[in-house]
């Protein structure tokens, strides 16, 4: 078997040399030390302790400033247990017990890995790993075991492993690191964060990977899409290097026309700093969305003011104009200091999330809220609502979206946005209207909720199922609310960038789209062959389609039409 799948966690196509990282065995000494040894073993810890620090804060040193501050609060946490007096009592009262060290470190580490595996939310089980990262590192030092080095990497890579160390996965450099495959691994675990902060497409829960890989092969890793080829053909080399030159000899513009010079702005899906500088690099027309979330569930508290709005800042001063969702929390999104009564939801996806969890900490709100009014003083800032379904709840935000700006001094207008994405905004969407200074379509929670599909299921393709035609009837209302009170409706979400769906998008009257940076060349140059006076042809029709299949059909003759 040559094509193996898993789950997405950081999408994009690359390929490569595979590397692959085998689990150590390390050689630990079982042997009972006598009582004239121990001060021995207790001075080989200390050792390893400080030599564990070393090596930790070279981490931190080398590393770019991550705009999730992922990295530096994860390696900061992994220091801050070398501190921790009640790990060291732990470790040093097994080796009072006339244990070597290394037993002592890895007696702890196992009793700490079976205490993480007892608890049933997958987000808070998923935090052995920084546990079992940062015991094997004062082992490894103990023993004098060699850590994985991938300093010396010079051409393209892709890593296939068990699993992988946050620690190592930080000093991932992504100029050479080009993908990375787990056979285990959980999405919001510290390593899926890490590798999401830095773009590297990645792939977890590929069954027996192992198995297939080996070292120096070349392989194709398209994780958006879910699938690793170890034994890709000559035609499937070709058209990634074909894709590859493609990307690069295209010359983008911010601005983007259609055929007949109508101008469609095309933002960037943005959370972290690699995906902000390939905003940058794809021309990007601001941030249409910048997911906060990411920023919190790299912190194992709350983060400070002070650190929320220093990456805010950065993120205006990049782009220019961004537009922040405020926190958006719950579904298959987690804090690992989400409170207990929230973690035992039947069904998160429907439970305490977006606007609801927000309610449930005004303080946290009211934080966020005024870390974006101090980053609107470099640029042009909007802040949206998420998965608001009443108008109160809109109303609620704007009271005190209205009350920090009061208590800042601030006078200059910030626009509020409601995020449309379940059915109770859609069907109410002119009350929101009245209310918002503009509108958001998230398709991607819309499109799960209208079709009743949970989207994290492995038998849902959100992309296949947002070809339906419901979606884009609710799309047309909520264009035709926009126009009746004279405010802007944006798209975010898959479907935006769903090339069969760019036509309908634009033929609906959707102006504004926001993307991931890495299908900003694509979808520029599909706008580009666009005549929109053509398009909007398709907007009389819709009421009479019935079919995805006659959807399409008539979308793509209004096409060749162009």
């Amino acid at each position: 078997m040559s094509k193996l799948t898993g789950i997405t966690v950081e999408p994009g196509i690359v390929s490569g040399k595979v590397v692959v990282i085998r689990d150590v065995n390390f050689d630990i000494n079982k042997n009972e030390v006598d009582a004239a040894s121990i001060w021995r073993e207790h001075q080989r810890l200390d050792i390893a302790i400080e030599t564990s620090k070393r090596e930790l804060r070279v981490i931190q040193d080398n590393r770019e400033f991550s705009i999730s501050l992922g990295d530096e609060a994860i390696l900061e946490a992994q220091i801050m247990m070398l501190e921790d007096p009640y790990f060291i009592e732990d470790i040093r009262d097994v080796i009072n017990k006339g244990k070597t060290a290394e037993y002592a470190v890895n007696f702890v580490k196992e009793a700490l890995t079976e205490s993480f595996n007892a608890i049933e939310d997958a987000y808070l089980r998923a935090r052995r790993n920084d546990v079992i990262d940062l015991t094997e590192r004062i082992i490894a030092n103990l023993l004098y075991t060699p850590r994985v080095d991938f300093s010396q990497l010079n051409s393209d890579t892709i890593i296939v492993a068990k699993e992988l160390p946050p620690s190592i996965t930080a000093s991932l450099d992504k100029k050479y690191i080009k993908g990375v495959v787990l056979e285990s691994g959980a999405k919001h675990s510290h390593t899926g964060l890490l590798l999401m902060s830095k773009g590297i497409p990645a792939l977890f829960n590929v069954g027996d990977v192992l198995s297939y890989a080996e070292d120096s092969h070349y392989a194709i890793l398209n994780s958006a899409d879910g699938v690793i080829n170890f034994s890709p053909t000559k035609e499937e080399l070709e058209a990634i290097f074909l894709m590859k030159e493609k990307n690069e000899q295209i010359e983008l513009t911010k601005d983007t026309y259609s055929k007949d010079h109508v101008k469609i702005r095309v933002s960037a899906n943005v959370s972290v700093q690699s995906s902000v500088e390939e905003a940058i690099q794809y021309k990007a027309d601001g941030a249409g969305l910048m997911r906060t979330e990411f920023m919190y569930m790299s912190h194992n508290d709350f983060p400070k003011e002070t650190d929320e709005n220093r990456v805010y800042e950065s993120v205006v001063k990049a782009l220019d104009d961004v537009t922040f969702r405020l926190l958006d929390i719950g579904g298959d999104k987690f804090l690992p200091y989400h409170p207990e009564e929230l973690l035992d939801e039947v069904n998160p996806a429907l439970g305490t999330r977006g606007v609801r969890f927000l309610k449930l900490h005004e303080r946290t709100l009211r934080q966020q809220i005024r870390a974006i009014i101090r980053a609107s003083r470099f640029g042009t800032v909007k802040i949206m609502v998420p998965m608001v379904t009443s108008v109160e709840e809109f109303l609620w935000i704007k009271n005190i979206l209205n009350e920090e700006k009061i208590h800042l001094r601030m006078t200059d207008k910030i626009d509020l946005g409601a995020m449309i994405e379940t059915p109770a905004a859609a069907i109410h969407v002119d009350s929101f209207a009245k209310h918002a200074d503009f509108l958001s379509i998230g398709t991607n929670d819309l499109t799960q909720f209208l079709l009743a599909f949970d989207r994290t299921s492995p038998n849902f393709d959100l992309l296949a199922q947002s070809m339906h035609p419901s979606i884009f009837k609710v799309i047309r209302n909520v264009v035709m609310s926009g126009k009746k009170y004279d405010i802007p409706v944006s798209i975010c979400g898959v479907l935006g960038q769903n090339l069969e769906a760019l036509p309908i998008l634009l033929g609906l009257g959707i102006r504004h789209i926001s993307i991931d940076p890495n299908k900003m060349v694509e979808v520029k140059t599909r706008i580009s062959q666009l005549k929109i006076k053509q398009l909007q042809r398709l907007r009389p029709l819709l009421a009479q389609i019935e079919t995805e299949e006659e959807l399409l059909s008539i979308a793509r003759k209004l096409d060749k039409s162009t």
